[in-house]
C-alpha cells in the first residue's frame, strides 16, 4: 500500500519538479487529442447526415385506381409489413393534384378537365443498413404487391450515396489511424525524453536496490496524469468549438454528453501506453 502511494505522490510531484516537460507533454497529448476528437466529430456527423439523406430517398409506390377504400387500406397494411420501410403515407389523387398546383402553380383539372393522377403510396426506408441492396429488396417486394400498378425510386442515386459513404468511411478510417499512430508517437517520444533527463535519479534507485516496478510506477501515473490533463483541455476545445459552431449553424453538430467523458478516458489511456513504451524501451525492464 505504502509502495503505491509513494507512487502517486511521485507522480503527482513531477508536475512540479519539471514544470516545463510536463507542460510540453500535456500540450502535446491535449492537441493530439483535439485532432483525433475533429476526426471523431466528422466521423459520427457523417453518418447522421448519411442516415438523413437516406430517409429522404422516398419511392413512389402507386396504386390501381379500380382498388377501393378498404383494398387501399389492406395494401398499406402490407406495404408497412415490408422487412426496411421506415414510413408509408398515402397520397390521394386529390392530394397529388393539390401538390401539383403549389409547386408549379398549375391546376390540373382546369388544363385537362379531369384528375389524371393515380393515387399513391410515398414509401420510405428505415434509417439503418446500407441502402443500394435494401432499396433493390424493398422495390422488388413492393412490385410482387396485389393492386401495386408501378414502383418508381431513383435506385442510381441510392447507388451513388453507397459508394461515396464507403470511400468516406475508407478515407475516415486510415486518417483515424494515422491520427491515432502519431499521436501515441508523439507521447512516446515526449515522455521518453522525461525519463532521459531523470536517469540519473533512475540509476541512484538502481544502486540502492529499488525493484523495477517501484521505478516504473511514478512515470505510470505521472503519463496517466498528464494523459487526463491533456484530455480535459482537448474536451473542452472541443466543446467550445461545437458550441461556436452551433451558434452560426444551429444543429449543424451533434455529439452525446459521453463524448467529452470519452476524450479524458482516452487521454489517460493514451498517457498510459505511452508511458508503458518509453519505460519499457530505456529501462530496459
Amino acid at each position: 500500500m505504502s509502495g503505491i502511494l509513494y507512487s502517486i505522490r511521485e507522480g503527482v510531484e513531477g508536475f512540479r519538479r519539471a514544470p516545463f516537460s510536463s507542460f510540453i507533454s500535456l500540450s502535446t497529448v491535449a492537441l493530439a487529442l483535439t485532432l483525433l476528437g475533429v476526426f471523431m466529430v466528422v466521423s459520427l456527423n457523417l453518418n447522421r447526415l448519411a442516415a438523413a439523406v437516406r430517409q429522404r430517398m422516398t419511392f413512389e409506390v402507386f396504386v390501381d385506381e379500380a382498388l377501393d377504400q378498404r383494398a387501399i387500406a389492406a395494401l398499406e397494411q402490407q406495404v408497412r409489413s415490408i422487412p426496411g420501410v421506415g414510413s408509408v403515407e398515402f397520397v390521394s389523387k386529390e392530394a397529388a393534384a393539390r401538390a401539383i398546383k403549389e409547386e408549379f402553380g398549375e391546376d390540373v383539372l382546369e388544363i385537362l378537365g379531369e384528375n389524371p393522377l393515380p393515387p399513391s403510396f410515398r414509401v420510405g426506408l428505415a434509417a439503418n443498413g446500407p441502402s443500394a441492396p435494401l432499396a433493390e429488396s424493398v422495390a422488388a417486394q413492393l412490385r410482387a404487391l396485389k393492386g401495386v400498378s408501378e414502383v418508381v425510386y431513383r435506385a442510381e442515386l441510392f447507388r451513388l450515396l453507397d459508394r461515396y459513404l464507403r470511400v468516406a468511411v475508407t478515407v475516415d478510417v486510415a486518417v483515424g489511424l494515422a491520427l491515432m499512430f502519431g499521436s501515441i508517437f508523439v507521447v512516446f517520444n515526449t515522455i521518453r525524453l522525461i525519463i532521459h533527463a531523470k536517469r540519473q535519479i533512475i540509476e541512484t534507485m538502481k544502486l540502492v536496490g529499488a525493484t523495477p516496478a517501484f521505478i516504473r510506477r511514478p512515470f505510470l501515473v505521472e503519463g496517466m496524469l498528464q494523459g487526463a490533463a491533456g484530455g480535459a483541455i482537448s474536451a473542452a476545445c472541443l466543446w467550445l468549438s461545437v458550441r461556436v459552431a452551433s451558434l452560426e449553424v444551429p444543429h449543424l453538430v451533434v455529439l452525446p454528453p459521453m463524448f467529452y467523458l470519452w476524450v479524458i478516458v482516452a487521454g489517460v489511456v493514451l498517457g498510459w501506453l505511452g508511458s508503458v513504451l518509453a519505460v519499457r524501451r530505456l529501462l530496459k525492464y
